[in-house]
């Protein structure tokens, strides 16, 4: 890459939210005999521009990219494998994150921290058989991301354990990132300390911890360090969290910054009451509850709670509540800060969703998850036709206990949900590409 296609690339990396250094570089493009890729980004901007990605024009622009990329990224990326090019994903025009097998690592990774503005980096092991390899790699992460200003970083299903983990904390690279998922390894409380302690990862702020090795007593450990207050995200979904271990994070000094929750299951119906008496946690805004042993009571609890306009996503995935808690969160006054709403697999039915749309509460909401629960198709015709609901809501819904011809009856309603949806919004305004 000569000269100024890569000065114009540094400048895309110093500001990563601006059009304007990605313009320039599709108008570079266009001088060097890449027409294509010069309105591939064109499109892309153009696309990200709109106040909605469900503006015609928008989608339009999104289609045009869409297929460019697919006639051209060997082009475009020629020293990567097809694998690599494969899992790219693009943002306004160039490559934003990517999903890598860690045995082609070692040849791809440093050709994109050269040629990109990587942000996101997923190492996937599940296809990698000998743990071995993946920290003989993990040593030499180092060394890759030189140039790097990685702000996500996944290290998935690797199996490996704190110690195998350890050259993570001295990756000196590392000091942009903001995101780690470490799903599917064996980390303990000790080696999360030293996480959180360790000066190269001074803006860690998400840390992902599901399927690790961690326990009660050792989160309960984490939560008295002060370095725990860096985190505004702590997601441990399947760790066991038992009551004492919920009180110390209601109590902990160094929780007071945590926006987003994900914990259990071993929560029970307690813990969820406890926080509606309690000022613990006062800046969470996302709750992730699934799989927990929590009931009706403490779900109606929440309903009549002030708390409830706190959050603005709610995840009660298979918890064991019926229509009385539904019904309560349905009417609730508190809920009209929800944004997302995840009631799938629990054991509400249809007065439920009638109830939702019969009240005002509901306009903000912009995902309903309604998974694995048989709604009759009259209630299923009320969802895809209430204005009760903003047209931007995202509605996931089960058709698998109705017939052939129910779930192509219901797939039409929601089709002409979308579309007068699109009707009806002004157009956006965004720029022409040419």
């Amino acid at each position: 890459m000569i000269d100024s296609a890569a000065a114009l690339l540094a400048a895309i990396r110093e500001s990563p939210n601006e059009l304007l250094p990605r313009l320039a570089f599709a108008d570079w493009c266009e001088e060097h005999q890449q027409p294509e890729r010069a309105a591939f980004i064109r499109e892309q901007c153009a696309a990200a521009a709109g106040a909605s990605p469900y503006d015609p024009q928008a989608r339009q622009f999104q289609q045009s990219a869409a297929l460019r990329l697919h006639a051209h990224s060997a082009e475009w990326y020629p020293q990567l494998s097809h694998a690599t090019r494969s899992q790219l994903i693009h943002e306004r025009g160039f490559p934003i994150a990517v999903r890598i097998n860690p045995l082609v690592l070692p040849a791809d990774l440093p050709i994109l921290i050269q040629q990109t503005p990587l942000e996101r980096l997923s190492i996937d092991c599940s296809q990698v058989e000998m743990p071995a390899i993946v920290e003989q790699i993990l040593r030499r992460l180092s060394v890759m991301l030189q140039g790097s200003r990685l702000r996500t970083l996944e290290l998935l299903n690797a199996g490996m354990n704190s110690r195998s983990l350890a050259p993570l904390l001295e990756i000196s690279e590392l000091v942009t990132l903001e995101s780690l998922n470490l799903l599917r390894n064996h980390a303990d409380s000790r080696f999360v300390d030293q996480l959180l302690a360790s000066p190269r990862l001074p803006r860690l702020r998400q840390l992902d911890l599901e399927s690790n090795s961690l326990t009660p007593e050792g989160i309960r450990q984490l939560l008295t360090r002060p370095s725990f207050a860096k985190l505004r995200a702590f997601h441990i979904p399947d760790q066991n969290i038992d009551h004492s271990t919920w009180m110390a994070m209601l109590e902990s000094p160094h929780a007071t910054e945590l926006e987003s929750l994900s914990l259990g299951p071993g929560l029970d119906s307690r813990c969820l009451i406890r926080w509606t008496q309690h000022d613990g946690l006062p800046a969470l805004r996302h709750l992730d509850l699934a799989w927990n042993d929590i009931h009706d009571p403490a779900v109606i609890q929440l309903a009549e709670s002030p708390r409830l306009r706190q959050l603005q996503s709610l995840s009660l995935w298979a918890t064991p509540i019926t229509e009385a808690a539904g019904q309560a969160l349905a009417r609730s006054r508190f809920a009209d800060h929800l944004r997302l709403l995840d009631l799938s697999r629990t054991g509400i039915r249809d007065e439920t969703i009638l109830a939702m749309l019969s009240t005002g509460t509901w306009t903000n909401l912009r995902e309903l998850r309604l998974e694995r629960i048989p709604l009759q198709m009259q209630t299923l015709r009320h969802l895809a036709e209430s204005n009760r609901l903003s047209p931007d809501c995202r509605l996931m819904v089960t058709t698998l206990h109705l017939s052939r011809a129910e779930s192509q009856q219901v797939r039409e309603w929601f089709d002409a949900r979308q579309k007068l949806a699109e009707s009806a919004r002004i157009p956006a305004g965004l720029p022409h590409p040419d």
